[in-house]
């Protein structure tokens, strides 16, 4: 008995402390690292961005002539996500995809870079990963602390 015991104790040990080179920085420490990130990708690749005092990088592509959403409107939005080496991990750009806006129905990047929007018009977003996935990423696609990039289209606000 105590011979099980001792190995749960050992097991439980060593599995805490495998998990050892994980390194989890406050959302403001990951902010900054994420902002290099994508300056770094924006300079790379010749492009600019605006940013918002959350830390939102987006480029408006398409300026839309419609109205602009406001909290609790319902919008619909194509996209296409992916991760800064151009890998997709989602879209949808048949039909839309319908949510509330500023509700929390959808990562806080989108809610921010939708509401920069008019009805038609279309954006790139930068979304460092506290307004994306944060730490814990999101399936096999998206990685803790990713950096990630949507193309959005506000395509309707109802």
């Amino acid at each position: 008995m105590k011979n099980i015991f001792l190995v749960g104790v050992i097991s439980i040990f060593s599995f805490a402390c495998s998990n050892n080179d994980a390194t989890f920085l406050s959302y403001e420490e990951q902010l900054k690292v994420d902002t290099d990130i994508i300056d770094s990708y924006l300079v790379e690749n010749g492009l600019t961005a605006e940013t918002t005092v959350d830390g939102l990088r987006y480029e408006i592509t398409k300026t839309g002539n419609g109205l602009f959403p406001k909290t609790g409107n319902y919008v619909v939005v194509n996209y296409i996500g992916k991760s800064l080496n151009g890998n997709v991990f989602d879209s949808n750009n048949s039909g839309g995809f319908s949510f509330a806006l500023g509700t929390r129905q959808v990562i806080s990047g989108w809610d921010l870079g939708i509401a920069l929007l008019s009805e038609g018009g279309k954006a790139t977003l930068y979304l460092p990963s506290g307004l994306a996935y944060g730490n814990r990423g999101s399936g096999r696609s998206i990685a803790p602390n990713e950096v990630l990039i949507f193309d959005v289209e506000l395509v309707e606000i109802k």
